[in-house]
């Protein structure tokens, strides 16, 4: 049976065993150097054996705390191959975030990348119940010791008495990879979180296999001998999945940097054929490639009417051949009509479209290395500009869809034929339905919740069967929060949220309530929603408490004569904006992410009924709608030069 994670890469060392699997970098090195698929695995069993001869037991749970970076993958098939569950956590965790996942997983064993982790862990030590062995990955040195009952020790020395330990025990590790079976929990991710503590989620190993075995004939390029690029964190499930995906096709993972400037000079040092990423980051791609052509007013010019014609191009063909969002049957006399007219108009301007080609985006593609085929976009939406902009310039950029608690991936739109303005169709032998307020299954075009049952989907929340009841029925059905409409061709549009949760391009997690809660305990806020699904940063729409803010406004000598001159006033915005960054802050425990950039100031106060419910909590996707435009304008100032593309 191939039904475990680490079965599946014992599988397939044999099969490509002198292939690249890692590409590094060590230290402030530019060079990259590679791990063939026969080390990789060696390593791997020297690693597992080690943690057998430190007396580890199938079901022990195991935090990883590292960026990504080769030796993630080696501890994370290490750990799951001995019968155990990892834990992954990023290095941006702050101490007390780490010891309550420590703990609330029941972590015995703990890796970190480096000393700045080992002290965050240590300076919690006293509160660490069942751990007894921290291992420092970053140590060149091979050392052992105590800190009353913890043992801490490197890796090399983890590896060196691994190697005893497989001489010794040759068949060991072998023997424990055949006890696993595809319903173990494999991983326990915790959910970003905001200010309340995160839940953590269980995965299977059929979580992801079940993927594996249905992404291939969706990606059908994906051959042995490639390069993917990694730049984001293995702690996300969604780049977990996908090295997952790559790394068993005999496909190698070149870890390089989210940084422009070091991105681009390994996309020219590597040539790969593909890219994960997140929405934030091809934003940033775009953004770099643009200010690069404005450097002067004629390739700026140029290149603002080129990518206009691409733009234009690529939507007339998407209609043509049927790549864009249908929701109704057509009519086939004016869908004939209509591609008619359509051919005419791209026949026109396919002249000036390869033109632009081999005067522009030729050069900008190459800018991606010769070999490059296509990227993903996932951990949230693909803003139609961002979107539009690379199939003008002729990048391929798939957007693909999914939660933490789906395994992530539940659709991807198809390497042949991607459809606009959606994440593709939901993956084979994956249950789905679309269901309205009133709890009744809805047809094409109708907005409702997904909700979806597949073997891919979490155990639930570990330790929490209140939160796990609250998003996943005794059958099986997951409610995944999110508002769709269903094409005929069974694509899904994501249109928005029906859970309070947003998800910021860059992947960030956060719920919203916390935020409120604490800013809105100021005098002058009557109410107050955080927005920012899909965008860089967070934004809020604030109700004030006019009683208050007036009499401040009488007492501070501001002047106005309405509540809209009031609302005006440069003072009473600096008013808001103090109040927002003093409550909001790193300092006080935030996130950077959780950070409120900009706001708006309504004149008319919500009601029930209408923002409010009968028991006064906020309408969000109501809300949404209403304040749509100035929702748009909080987010709209950061890309004012750029949107014009």
């Amino acid at each position: 049976m191939r039904d475990t994670v680490p079965k599946r890469f014992k599988e397939v060392v044999a099969l490509y065993s002198e292939l690249d699997i890692f590409m590094y970098k060590e230290g402030e090195s530019k060079s990259f150097k590679k791990q063939i698929y026969a080390d990789f695995w060696n390593e791997v069993k020297r690693i597992a054996s080690g943690l057998l001869h430190y007396g580890i037991k199938r079901g022990e749970k195991v935090v990883i705390i590292s960026d990504s970076r080769r030796e993630w993958i080696i501890i994370d098939v290490a750990t799951l191959g001995l019968g155990c569950v990892d834990v992954p956590r990023g290095n941006d965790s702050s101490e007390d975030e780490l010891a309550y996942i420590i703990n609330h997983s029941e972590s015995t064993f703990i890796f970190v990348e480096n000393n700045k982790q080992l002290q965050k862990v240590l300076s919690k030590k006293h509160d660490l119940r069942l751990a007894r062995c921290i291992v420092v990955i970053d140590d060149d040195k091979s050392y052992e010791e105590r800190m009353g009952n913890i043992t801490i020790f490197s890796y090399k020395k983890l590896l060196e008495l691994g190697a005893e330990y497989l001489r010794a025990n040759p068949k060991s590790f072998d023997m424990e990879i055949e006890k696993g079976s595809s319903k173990d929990i494999a991983t326990i991710i915790y959910t970003s979180g905001t200010t309340g503590m995160p839940k953590g989620v269980m995965l299977r190993h059929e979580s992801f296999i079940f993927q594996l075995d249905r992404l291939y004939d969706y990606l059908p390029t994906l051959k042995p001998g490639k390069i993917m690029i990694s730049i984001l964190p293995l702690w996300h499930s969604f780049e977990r999945a996908c090295e997952y995906i790559v790394a068993l096709k005999g496909i190698a993972i070149a870890y390089s940097k989210p940084i422009g400037p070091v991105l681009l000079k390994d996309f020219l040092l590597l040539n790969p054929q593909m890219i994960i990423s997140v929405p934030r980051i091809w934003e940033g791609i775009r953004i770099g490639i643009i200010k690069k052509v404005s450097e002067s007013l004629i390739k700026k010019l140029m290149f603002g009417g080129f990518l206009r014609i691409g733009i234009v191009y690529a939507k007339l063909k998407e209609k043509i051949l049927g790549f864009s969002p249908v929701y109704k049957k057509p009519n086939l006399f004016i869908s004939l009509f209509s591609k008619i007219f359509l051919f005419v108009g791209i026949v026109l301007i396919l002249p000036i479209k390869l033109l632009g080609d081999i005067l522009v985006f030729k050069k900008i593609k190459k800018a991606l290395g010769q070999n490059f085929e296509f990227g993903v976009s996932g951990g949230g939406a693909l803003v139609d500009y961002v979107d539009y902009f690379f199939k003008a310039v002729g990048i391929k950029v798939l957007e693909g869809y999914g939660l933490t608690e789906t395994g992530p991936i539940l659709s991807v739109r198809r390497l042949k034929g991607p459809v606009a303005r959606t994440v593709g169709p939901i993956l084979p032998d994956v249950e789905y339905k679309v269901v309205g307020v009133d709890g009744k299954v809805l047809s094409y075009g109708e907005k409702g919740e997904l909700w979806v049952r597949s073997p891919q989907i979490m155990s639930g929340y570990f330790k929490d069967k209140a939160k796990t009841s609250e998003v996943l029925t005794e059958d099986g059905w997951f409610n995944t929060g999110d508002l769709v409409r269903l094409t005929i061709n069974n694509e899904i549009s994501i249109v928005g949220r029906s859970k309070d949760t947003i998800v910021l391009r860059g992947g960030e997690n956060i719920e919203p309530e916390p935020l409120e809660r604490v800013l809105g305990k100021s005098l002058f806020i009557e109410n107050i929603m955080i927005v920012g699904q899909d965008q860089k940063f967070l934004g809020a729409i604030i109700v004030p408490n006019f009683d208050n803010l007036e009499k401040w406004a009488n007492s501070s000598g501001v002047s106005f004569s309405s509540r809209g001159d009031l609302l005006a006033n440069e003072d009473v915005n600096k008013l808001y904006s103090k109040h927002i960054s003093d409550t909001i802050n790193t300092k006080l425990g935030f996130k950077s992410f959780e950070k409120i950039v900009g706001f708006v100031l309504l004149q008319d106060s919500f009601s029930i009924g209408e923002e409010l419910t009968n028991t006064l909590k906020l309408k969000r996707y109501y809300i949404s709608q209403k304040y749509e435009d100035k929702i748009r304008s909080i987010f709209s100032k950061s890309d004012l030069d750029l949107n014009g593309y």
